[in-house]
C-alpha cells in the first residue's frame, strides 16, 4: 500500500499514480453510455477521500439515482463528502463589510436569505484566506452578461450592490454549479482537491457554452492555478479537441467476443506517468468497477488441506469446486465434457482445474485414470495432488498412464503406454484393472495434445475407433471423462464438442484468462489469482458483467 491515494476498488494502478503526482492534472474520461464512465469517477473520488477533498458535480443524475445504482456509495457518502452543486446559493461575495439588513420590497419573494446573508458574514470575517484564482470564470461570466456568449435560457445576472446602510443581494444562476466547485477547492486550500464533473457534455448544453471553453477555464483556474485534480466526463466516444487540452484521457468500451460482452479500459494518454499496461479489462459486477491485472504464467500451489465438495446433485460429480459447480451444474454420470484451451493460455489455468478434478474424485475413494498433457510430468503431479489429499489415497485411487521410455517401471502409480494404438493401450478393462480397489464412477482425464502426438491422426492407426470405445465405456459405466483439447487441434476437436455434455473454453483476452461456457452458454469470467478464495482452486471467478 502506497503512501497516496489508496484504492478501495481495483483500479488501473496508473490512474491511481497520476492522481497522485505533483501538481494538478486534468483527466478526460469518455465512451459511449453504459461503458462505466460514471462508476469510475465515483471510484476515483473514493480512491482519493483519504488525501484529497473531493466534490462531485454531476449535471444529469440526482442523489438517489446514485443511490440506487451504486449502494455502496451511499454507506461512503459521508465520508467522501459528495456534495452536489444544486445546493450553491450564494455566487458572489464582496471583500468590504458593512451593516446587513432584510431585503425587502420587489426583492422579497427571492426568499429566506438569512443563510447567505450569515454566511457572508463568516466569510467577511476571515483575513489571510488562501483563494482560488478566478480570472477565467470572471472573463466568461462577464462575457455571458455581455451577451458574447450564451448563459442559458434561464440566465439572471448577478450582483451584489453596497451602499451605507444595507446589501443589495440578487441571486442569479450564471454558473453555480462551477461557482461551488471553485469554492470547494478555495476551502481546501492549501490542501489538493479532486473535483469530477459528470459530465462536461450536460453543462455545456444547459449554458450553451461549448465544453472545450468551460474546460479550458477550470484547466487555467482550478488546475494550474490551484495545483488541485479535475476529472472530467464525456459522454462522446470520438476524438475531440479536449483529448488534447485534457492531461489524460481515458477510453472505456464494450465489445463482444464470441457473442459475449467483454469490457476493456484504454489509457490513451497520462502525461507524465508511466503506462505499463494500455488496455485492462475490467467488469462492472455489484456497482463496482474490477479491472483484471495481466495473468501470471505462475502460480504458487499452494498445500492448504483438501476441503470435500458436496456434489451439485445425486446424477453429477463435483468438479471439485464449488465455483466451478455453481457455474456449470458439476459433472453429469455417464457424460463426456470438453475442456478447450485457446492461445497463449498458461498452463497453470488447466493445471488448477485438473488437480482439483482429480483431488475431488481420488479423496471420495473413486479411480481416476489420466493421460496428462505433455507440458506435466508424472513426478510434479503426485507431488501437487498427494499435497492436497495425501500419498495413501493418491497412489491408491490415481493411475497415471505414460509412454516414456524412461519411465521408471517400480512407481505404483504409473502405467506405461506402449504408443502403438490407442485402442489397445486404452481398452477399459485396463483401467479397470488397474484401478480395481477403488469405487466407481472413475474419471478419465484425457490431455488431446499428447495422444495426438503420441498416435497420430492417420486413421489407420485405430485412433478414433479407440476413442469412439472408450466413451462407449464411459457412458455405459456411467463415469465421467473430461477432455482438455488445443483450440489449435482441428483433427478432433469438433468432434469432441459435439459428443460432450459440457464445453469450456479457456482464452487470453487482452493479456487475462477468461472462461466461459460454450455448452451451457456463459458469460465471461475472469480468472484471477487468489490464494485467499474460500474453494479448491486458488483463482476467484470473476463475471464479466
Amino acid at each position: 500500500m502506497n503512501n497516496g491515494i489508496e484504492s478501495n476498488g481495483r483500479l488501473p494502478p496508473e490512474l491511481i499514480r497520476f492522481l497522485e503526482a505533483p501538481g494538478g492534472h486534468s483527466l478526460v474520461i469518455k465512451g459511449e453510455a453504459g461503458t462505466g464512465k460514471t462508476t469510475l469517477a465515483l471510484q476515483l473520488i473514493e480512491a482519493a477521500a483519504a488525501k484529497q477533498n473531493q466534490y462531485y458535480l454531476s449535471s444529469r443524475v440526482s442523489d438517489e439515482s446514485l443511490f440506487r445504482q451504486f449502494p455502496w456509495l451511499k454507506e461512503s457518502s459521508e465520508r467522501i463528502r459528495l456534495l452536489k452543486a444544486s445546493k450553491a446559493f450564494l455566487l458572489h461575495m464582496t471583500s468590504g463589510r458593512q451593516p446587513l439588513q432584510p431585503v425587502t420590497g420587489q426583492d422579497a419573494d427571492l426568499g429566506d436569505l438569512s443563510p447567505a446573508i450569515e454566511l457572508l458574514k463568516a466569510f467577511n470575517e476571515e483575513t489571510e484566506k488562501l483563494t482560488v484564482d478566478r480570472t477565467e470564470l470572471h472573463r466568461l461570466e462577464g462575457q455571458i452578461e455581455e451577451g458574447t456568449v450564451s448563459g442559458g435560457e434561464d440566465f439572471i445576472p448577478s450582483r451584489v450592490g453596497l451602499d451605507s446602510n444595507s446589501i443589495d443581494l440578487v441571486l442569479g444562476r450564471l454558473l453555480p454549479e462551477l461557482e461551488v466547485a471553485y469554492d470547494r477547492v478555495e476551502e481546501s486550500l492549501p490542501d489538493r482537491s479532486l473535483i469530477v464533473i459528470d459530465s462536461i457534455d450536460g453543462l455545456s448544453e444547459k449554458y450553451d457554452i461549448p465544453a472545450e471553453r468551460l474546460l479550458t477555464v477550470i484547466q487555467k483556474d482550478i488546475v494550474e492555478g490551484s495545483g488541485s485534480n479535475v476529472v472530467y466526463v464525456l459522454e462522446t466516444s470520438g476524438g475531440t479537441h479536449m483529448d488534447y487540452l485534457g492531461d489524460g484521457v481515458v477510453f472505456m468500451s464494450a465489445s463482444e467476443i464470441s457473442g459475449r460482452r467483454v469490457r476493456l479500459i484504454s489509457l490513451d494518454k497520462l502525461r507524465g506517468v508511466k503506462v505499463d499496461r494500455h488496455k485492462y479489462t475490467f467488469t462492472l459486477v455489484n456497482g463496482r468497477l474490477e479491472t483484471f491485472p495481466p495473468s501470471p504464467n505462475v502460480l504458487p500451489h499452494s498445500r492448504r488441506k483438501w476441503k470435500p465438495v458436496v456434489p451439485p446433485s445425486a446424477e453429477s460429480a463435483s468438479f471439485g469446486s464449488s465455483q466451478l459447480d455453481s457455474i456449470f451444474g458439476g459433472l453429469q454420470y455417464g457424460s463426456v465434457a470438453l475442456l478447450e484451451v485457446g492461445p497463449s493460455v498458461p498452463s497453470i489455468y488447466t493445471d488448477v482445474i485438473q488437480d482439483a478434478l482429480v483431488a475431488g474424485f481420488a479423496h471420495k475413494g473413486n479411480g481416476v485414470a489420466w493421460i496428462p498433457s505433455r507440458k506435466a510430468s508424472y513426478d510434479m503431479l503426485h507431488d501437487r495432488i498427494s499435497g492436497m489429499i495425501g500419498e495413501d489415497r493418491f497412489e491408491r485411487n490415481v493411475r497415471i498412464f505414460e509412454h516414456s521410455t524412461a519411465a521408471p517401471t517400480d512407481v505404483p502409480y504409473l502405467i506405461s503406454l506402449e504408443g502403438n494404438k490407442l485402442l489397445t493401450d486404452l481398452k477399459w478393462e485396463t483401467i479397470e484393472y488397474n484401478l480395481n480397489e477403488c469405487n466407481h464412477p472413475f474419471l478419465s482425464l484425457l490431455g488431446f495434445d499428447i495422444l495426438e502426438s503420441m498416435y497420430g491422426n492417420d486413421e489407420d492407426n485405430g485412433f478414433l475407433d479407440g476413442l469412439v470405445e472408450h466413451v462407449g465405456a464411459i457412458r455405459r459405466g456411467n463415469h465421467v471423462m473430461v477432455a482438455q483439447a488445443l483450440s489449435s487441434s482441428t483433427t478432433y476437436l469438433q468432434w469432441l464438442s459435439d459428443i460432450s455434455l459440457l464445453h469450456i473454453k479457456l482464452e487470453n483476452i487482452e493479456g487475462t484468462v477468461m472462461m466461459y461456457g460454450l455448452k451451457p452458454y456463459t458469460q465471461f469470467y475472469g480468472m484471477m489469482p487468489d490464494p485467499d478464495v474460500d474453494d479448491n482452486i486458488n483463482i476467484s471467478l470473476i463475471p464479466i458483467s
